[in-house]
């Protein structure tokens, strides 16, 4: 069915974006078809793999984000992983209205669809010569954030950046998806939080668990498939400690 083969190409995207051919099968079932369906597991699967071999036929088998091993007690970082849980979902919420809002604008205002998309890319061309960091899908921005690269500071004006571009390119016409992008939003969330959280004496391993976890759960917020962020966090990090904390967001 038509559903069917939507679902194979979402997969197959997901497989080969992030490297998660089983987060694609699972995204699938739980965010298109919204069911686990016996006749559609087959074709997503093939679609899953065969995409997830080509892309490590291609660009290799090397984990997407290359997490440092915590070396603190993972139960002292859950208190502030449920904590900063509603501030992500609060990010989240933001980012949807953003987004919805710049659609309106765009479906009400009198320039033409060819004057807004001009006026987008000046503006995201201004901006991204200045921040390049909010350009693109933005996997080494959260590798870097991951691993404690950027100050508090910038961290701040990536988040905010992030938003607004991604909201006014897609609200004014450019095509694009919205859980990459969420993806940096989480990342970028949890790095500012974490990092105020070592600010005040805490340990650094903080900034990489919270900034996984912030991310699962601003992801898993937007597109509503909580199962299939869990999934993909751990297929992107390799790390099992990583994926439990993505679940407790």
């Amino acid at each position: 069915s038509k559903d069917v083969l939507i679902a194979c190409g979402v997969a197959a995207a997901i497989s080969a974006g992030f490297n998660a051919p089983i987060a694609g099968i699972i995204f699938a079932h739980e965010a298109l078809l919204r069911r686990f369906s016996i006749g559609a597991v087959a074709p997503i699967s093939v679609s899953s793999i065969v995409a997830s071999a080509f892309n490590q036929y291609l660009f290799g088998s090397n984990l997407a984000f290359n997490v440092p091993t915590p070396e603190i007690e993972l139960a002292s970082v859950v208190p502030f992983v449920i904590i900063f849980a509603p501030l992500c979902s609060a990010a989240a919420i933001l980012y949807m209205v953003t987004l919805r809002k710049f659609q309106s604008v765009s479906a009400n205002s009198r320039f033409s669809f060819n004057s807004l998309i001009l006026f987008t890319a000046i503006v995201g061309g201004t901006i991204g010569t200045f921040i390049p960091e909010v350009l693109g899908l933005g996997g080494t921005q959260i590798n870097q954030i991951i691993n404690a690269a950027f100050s508090i500071e910038f961290l701040l004006i990536i988040l905010f950046g992030k938003i607004l571009m991604t909201s006014m390119c897609i609200g004014f016409g450019f095509f694009g998806g919205v859980f990459g992008p969420a993806l940096f939003i989480g990342a970028a969330l949890g790095g500012l939080l974490s990092g105020l959280l070592f600010q005040i004496g805490l340990p650094a391993d903080y900034i990489s668990i919270i900034s996984v976890a912030s991310m699962a759960a601003v992801g898993s917020s937007v597109i509503g498939a909580p199962i299939t962020v869990v999934l993909i966090v751990v297929e992107l990090t390799g790390s099992y400690e990583f994926g439990l904390m993505a679940l407790l967001s």
